[in-house]
This record gives structure tokens, sequence and C-alpha cells, in this order.
């Protein structure tokens, strides 16, 4: 076996530790500079045309992967604990995450249940909807599990999904996906989707649809979340009005 051989099992094994224990390592860019390092230097073994001289650095090399794996099993403890804390501050950020925003995803479904019972009241066509209770956590696997339903024809039917995106933090709310399966505009073999994501960064509820699938005139890109009941019915009604006036009869 060459060096070259050597020094890239070498690599791989490296590699394969560090992604196996990166996660109880804070300083990730730290590991990444490390690796990106060590790649440099095997390039430069490449190009080595003294087999001495490829030897020396070989076994630097073996010396810098046994200090790293010598200093990991000494503190594995503190690694692991390190881990614990890490797990244990994110877990507190949903918690005040959650406190704090839960109200906007309660208050959003709970307005469309409303207008779904009073278009029901008023009109002789009926709207068919499954609402369940919102869960009590938006990033736990029940909010993920949530998928409520309204049909207002045998072929047109929204269903919503939350969009749980990690790693949690305050500039990445979950986002509530409406998925439109109609029966008029379904070229692209897949329903359409709309994302209302919310920012508490930017202090605004943004409106997506991904390739530009779901057009409704007068819906804006992106309303204000601090007054977020008055946006929220402006969403709700645009939407609702105009899936309306689109079944066919």
């Amino acid at each position: 076996m060459n060096w070259i051989t050597i020094i890239g099992v070498m690599l791989i094994a490296l590699g394969t530790g560090l992604t196996y224990y990166g996660t109880s390592i804070s300083n990730k860019e730290d590991i990444k500079k490390g690796m990106d390092s060590f790649s440099q230097q095997i390039e430069e073994l490449k190009k080595e045309q003294t087999s001495e001289s490829t030897r020396e650095k070989v076994k630097d090399l073996e010396t810098e992967f046994d200090k790293w794996a010598k200093n990991f099993v000494a503190d594995k403890k503190g690694k692991a604990l390190e881990l614990e804390k890490l797990d244990l501050k994110a877990k507190e950020m949903t918690v005040n995450l959650n406190s704090k925003y839960r109200i906007i995803y309660v208050f959003f479904f709970e307005s469309l249940k409303n207008y779904v019972e009073a278009y029901n009241r008023n009109s002789q066509a009926k709207i068919i909807y499954s609402i369940q209770n919102f869960p009590d956590n938006i990033f736990l696997e029940a909010a993920e599990n949530y998928m409520p339903k309204i049909q207002f024809q045998d072929k047109v039917v929204w269903k919503f999904r939350l969009a749980i995106i990690e790693p949690i933090d305050k500039e990445r709310l979950p986002a509530i996906v409406l998925i439109v399966d109609d029966n008029y505009d379904d070229s692209s073999g897949s329903p359409p989707e709309l994302f209302v994501a919310f920012s508490p960064d930017k202090n605004e509820i943004f409106l997506e649809s991904q390739f530009r699938r779901i057009k409704v005139p007068g819906l804006q890109q992106s309303y204000d979340l601090a007054k977020y009941e008055d946006s929220i019915h402006k969403i709700l009604k645009r939407l609702i009005e105009f899936q309306l006036l689109r079944l066919k009869k």
C-alpha cells in the first residue's frame, strides 16, 4: 500500500470520527478548519517526490490524529456534559418560543374554522372541514402531525401542515403550509403549496408560493406580525374568497 493510500484511509477515518462526535463539540468551525487543513496537507503530499519527506509528514499527521483521539477519550464525560447543556438550551428555547408564539397558530386555525362555519350558515353550498384543536407545542411531533383539511368540492381540497425547520431559533418559526389540491390547475403533477411563514426578527408574516404557482390577486407578500389578528383575517378572507369564486359550477 503506497503512502498516498495510507493518508487517504487516515483522512477517511478522521472524517468518520468527527462526523460521529462532532455534535458534542461546540465549535464546529474549528473542526471544519482542521479538516480543511488536513485536506490541504494531503494535496501537498501528493506532489512530494521524496519518499522520506512523505513518510515524515505521514508520521506528523498520525501524531495529530492520535492527539485528537486521546483528547476526546480523556474528556469524553466533559464532551457529553457539553452536549447535554446544548440540548437543554435548545429545549429551553423551544419552550420560550412556544409560550410566546403558539397563540398566533391557534388564532390562525380558529379563524379559519370560524370563516368556514359562517359561510355554511349563510350559503346553500356547504364546506366540509376537519380542524382539530391545535397542539400544545408548535415544535413537537404532535404539531408535525397536525393536518387540518377543508373540502370545497369533491376534487377541491385544502390541506394544511406545519413545516418545522431545524435547527430551531427565533428566526425560524414553523411555517403553515397550505396545499391546494384542485382539479383545474394541476399541470405540474403535484398540488401547489403556499407557505405562511412568521419572522419575529423582521416582525412580518411572509407568504411564498413555490414557483409562484398560487397567484391570488390582492394577496400581499408580507403582513404585519405585530398586528397578527388583522393580518391573518386579511390573508384568510382573500384566500377563501378566491377559492370559492373559482369553484366549478
